[in-house]
């Protein structure tokens, strides 16, 4: 089976950075997940019979996730990279038909009426269909070829700072798709005025890989999210569709539309986003950064505390691994309004009143 598109090499500020765009970062998750399915699938015939139901119940929930974030990536997937990544969730789907179908128990013989076996013609039993040969499936999980290269004009990049204050570019109608990466001991704002010049638009698409020690203050999303690698970091964003991987000590202020889903984290603490749309604009003279991203003033529903935790199946016990913040832990809304309108050359000034490990 042929790979979807290749990481590209950015240059920003006359400093190379190997960067990875949205892509290859929806293809290593996509990838490890499809891998961690089959695994699953592989050990059902194992399991124990009182814990197989459960574990099925989770395969299903995992693959309808990952069918919905391929359906959240259409926005920067080429169609043949959409259709590789769909057959690869039909042979999982079809991989746990056939594993249910041998797990099921047999049915008991009995004698069938030979009248209605005349009328309904030869009882041959449906054949299985047919497995995914692994070598298919490990061939469709290969690294990225450069089949297809990432258009630079679609994404707005920051990437490999360390202890500077940044700001977003507004997006337009071409420039679609925000990538953060490298940065540490930074503080990012929206810029003053993050919305097309033209329009109503926001950025469909964030990507965020290898934050530590960082604040990021991200302008509002319309689709998903997919953060990687932070550590010690606070954020606050609006957004589609969450899913944070591989990150430890990170604070989030959140408003999502659909359940958030953390895997092979630590220590992530979460709360609703402050009302802090206009404030860190006022720094700039004005504008409206629209943290909250609302659309048409409409109220949308917000899932911020509903976490799913991959790592994390027991359903009588909470996950270790992530809750809510307490009120005395919060940052509140006055304090974001006086760290957000003080104009300093250094970071750490704030950074030490905000990050995770200086606010507990």
């Amino acid at each position: 089976m042929d790979e979807p598109v290749a990481e590209e090499e950015v240059v920003e500020e006359g400093v190379a950075e190997k960067e990875e765009d949205p892509r290859q970062l929806f293809h290593k998750s996509f990838t490890a997940e499809t891998k961690g399915l089959t695994d699953t699938i592989t050990s059902l015939a194992t399991s124990r019979a009182s814990e197989r139901q459960a574990s099925i119940d989770n395969i299903l929930s995992k693959i309808g996730v990952l069918t919905h974030d391929l359906g959240d990536a259409s926005t920067y997937l080429p169609a043949y990279d959409q259709r590789v990544y769909s057959e690869q969730l039909k042979s999982l789907s079809d991989q746990l038909s056939n594993a249910r179908k041998a797990l099921a128990p047999r049915q008991k013989f009995s004698f069938k009426n030979r009248g209605s076996s005349r009328t309904s013609g030869t009882d041959s039993p449906t054949p299985p269909l047919p497995a995914v040969p692994a070598e298919q499936l490990q061939a469709s999980l290969q690294p990225l070829s450069s089949k297809s290269q990432p258009d630079p004009k679609t994404t707005s990049t920051i990437t490999s700072h360390e202890n500077t204050n940044l700001q977003t570019s507004p997006p337009n109608q071409t420039t679609t798709i925000l990538s953060l990466s490298n940065l540490k001991s930074c503080i990012l704002t929206p810029h003053n005025n993050d919305k097309s010049a033209t329009g109503d638009t926001n950025y469909t698409t964030l990507s965020v890989t290898s934050i530590s020690s960082s604040l990021l203050i991200i302008p509002p999303i319309q689709g998903p999210a997919h953060l990687t690698s932070l550590q010690n970091t606070t954020i606050l964003l609006s957004c589609h569709q969450f899913r944070l991987h591989s990150s430890h000590n990170v604070d989030v202020y959140l408003k999502c539309r659909s359940r958030p889903i953390i895997e092979n984290c630590k220590g992530i603490r979460v709360s609703f986003l402050p009302d802090i749309s206009n404030k860190s604009a006022a720094t700039e003279g004005g504008g409206n950064s629209n943290v909250e991203g609302k659309a048409d003033g409409k109220e949308e529903s917000d899932m911020w505390n509903q976490i799913d935790d991959f790592n994390w199946l027991k359903v009588d016990k909470p996950s270790p691994n992530w809750r809510c913040l307490r009120d005395d832990e919060r940052i509140l809304d006055d304090v974001w309004d006086t760290l957000l309108t003080t104009t300093t050359a250094n970071p750490t000034d704030i950074l030490d009143k905000v990050l995770p490990s200086n606010s507990v």
